[in-house]
């Protein structure tokens, strides 16, 4: 295995009060194998605001030996490597077996990381084997790509990551055309903030969605994806890629102009909540990529409302709502900082939390009856940890994610 991407020993410090929090209904789907899978949201940030925390992003892959039968993997996002046997026991011949004398060629994952305009930024390949576990370290790679010191490299910007399987890079039969995935696998991710006083081994970490996706064969010319192929290749680099089943479909294709709602939650405004949208384009770009304004409405814990706009520019796109405050100076790499408006009219009521409905509009409808767009949305609750040497410092603890209201007129 490429020591770059060896175990990672994650301490036993991981906060337990995680397991306080009930999780909320929401509408995408995690958990199930996925031939490609999308890490909406990735950070490496050495220099976090001078606050004496270091944000770094850990995803963990699992690649089973087999996967049975099941009606999201079968059908919507590993149809084209799953089912693999009867036998829960390894019987995928595309995977090499760990220790086995002659491996199989192409058993590896492929990374790809692009910046927050979907510009392809760095990629990699990962081996794996049947039944295999590995952990990545995002701040490690982004170090060793030069991003050393706090603004170098990739060092404090935001992006995303797609995994694939190494053969879907390649060439299919047809000049143009690229291969199906021959291996489906699992992922897991993790925004992290460590102490930087190495004599304070605090580790705080908040989960990152993580969203499975068919790859199937890509036809020569294509440039759309489908719900059999929802990641595209160029040469051999991803160009396109849409949670369609997965994620949040934005896009009701009835040929009819639509609205999209979503709601998430709204921490305490006293201290930080950041809220992520991941969209599969971009929002500005001219009439075919018109600008994404998000109308919103703020609601507390008492059914107050108020209303406000919120710029979605980029395919990631990340919001810092905070009150002006000690914890008010969001990190460099956040798209928008906000305070919002307060639902009652006044900031006297900080401690009450709430949530936010998104409202944006329709976009690339072409009336085919079938997914055409998605997106992916969640928020992360920070929360204050006060030590001997880290007085006042802000973490990334709870993550809830986005609730899809649907599609209105």
């Amino acid at each position: 295995m490429n020591t770059k991407f060896k175990k990672l020993a994650l301490s036993a410090g991981i906060t337990a009060a995680l397991a306080g929090f009930s999780l909320p209904s929401h509408a995408i789907i995690e958990g199930v194998a996925g031939e490609a899978l999308l890490v909406p949201f990735v950070v490496y940030d050495s220099d976090a605001s001078n606050n004496g925390t270091i944000i770094n992003t850990i995803v963990e892959l699992t690649v089973p030996g087999s996967v049975g039968l099941d009606t999201i993997p079968n059908n919507f996002t590993a149809s084209h490597s799953t089912p693999t046997g009867a036998s829960i026991t390894f019987n995928n011949p595309n995977l090499s077996v760990h220790g086995g004398i002659v491996p199989v060629a192409n058993s590896s994952i492929h990374w790809y990381f692009f910046d927050e305009r979907s510009h392809h930024r760095l990629n990699g390949p990962i081996p794996v084997t049947a039944d295999d576990f590995v952990q990545i370290d995002w701040g490690q790679i982004v170090r060793d790509n030069g991003g050393v010191q706090p603004r170098q490299g990739l060092n404090g910007e935001q992006g995303y990551l797609v995994f694939g399987t190494e053969i879907a890079r390649t060439q299919g039969f047809l000049p143009g055309s690229h291969a199906a995935a021959n291996f489906s696998f699992f992922g897991d991710a993790y925004l992290v903030a460590t102490s930087a006083n190495p004599a304070l081994p605090t580790l705080i970490d908040a989960k990152i969605p993580v969203l499975p996706m068919n790859d199937g064969p890509d036809a020569p010319g294509q440039t759309k994806v489908t719900v059999d192929n929802q990641v595209l290749y160029k040469g051999n680099i991803v160009s396109d890629v849409s949670p369609l089943i997965s994620g949040m479909r934005t896009v009701w294709s009835d040929g009819i102009f639509n609205i999209v709602g979503f709601d998430l939650t709204l921490g305490h405004r006293n201290i930080p909540t950041l809220q992520v949208f991941w969209n599969d384009h971009n929002g500005t770009g001219g009439l075919l990529a018109p600008r994404y304004v998000a109308s919103v409405d703020v609601f507390d814990d008492d059914e107050n409302e108020c209303s406000a706009s919120i710029p979605l520019d980029n395919e990631l796109n990340t919001i810092w709502i905070s009150q002006d405050s000690q914890f008010g100076l969001a990190p460099e790499w956040v798209n928008t900082t906000t305070q919002l408006c307060y639902p009652n009219g006044t900031q006297s009521a900080l401690t009450k939390p709430g949530f936010v409905r998104y409202q944006i509009d329709e976009q690339g409808d072409t009336n085919i009856n079938a997914p055409e767009q998605a997106a992916v949305a969640f928020s992360i609750l920070w929360h204050e940890v006060t030590n001997v040497d880290a007085i006042n410092n802000i973490v990334p603890v709870e993550t809830a994610l986005g609730h899809e209201r649907g599609k209105f007129f």
